[in-house]
């Protein structure tokens, strides 16, 4: 069974470490990971870099509308319920900034009209949380256009 993604304590230690690869880190595909929760972060994009990309895990909305401004990820995941500016007002950044990049929400959110309200924001594609590793490489393979080489999980 596949690992679930599951949130961790305020306060709890995770590692902001990241596995190392052979070759120019430059040739992988680039990919956002934005969640406030360390250790989620750290687990999505491990699973992320296995697949075949290249990560920038960040803590916030604000990271990541900062680090757009320096990067074109293939894609964009991120969580609905950040500190700081939301999910939601962060998307819409996004889309000002760059209309073309995929994103890919993330949130424990049952709400249909949450899910809808992100679609018509732009978001490519919305994940329940707890999100299985597979459901989730497979929706950024989908995605990313092909951008990886490497088989999903």
């Amino acid at each position: 069974m596949p690992a679930l993604a599951t949130p961790t304590a305020p306060g709890a230690p995770c590692p902001e470490t990241s596995k190392h690869r052979n070759g120019p880190a430059e040739a992988w595909p680039l990919v956002f990971v934005v969640d406030d929760d360390a250790c989620l972060r750290m687990l999505i994009g491990d699973w992320v870099e296995d697949a075949g990309f290249r990560v920038l895990r960040l803590d916030g909305g604000e990271a990541c509308i900062a680090a757009l401004a320096r990067e074109r990820p293939v894609a964009i995941l991120l969580d609905l319920h950040l500190s700081g500016i939301s999910g939601a007002e962060t998307l819409d950044a996004i889309r000002r900034a760059d209309t073309e990049v995929p994103v890919i929400a993330l949130s424990a959110e049952s709400d249909p009209g949450v899910v809808l309200d992100l679609v018509d924001r732009g978001a490519m594609d919305f994940l329940f949380k707890p999100v299985g590793r597979t459901r989730l490489v497979r929706s950024l393979l989908a995605i990313a256009g092909g951008a990886s080489t490497e088989a999903v999980p």
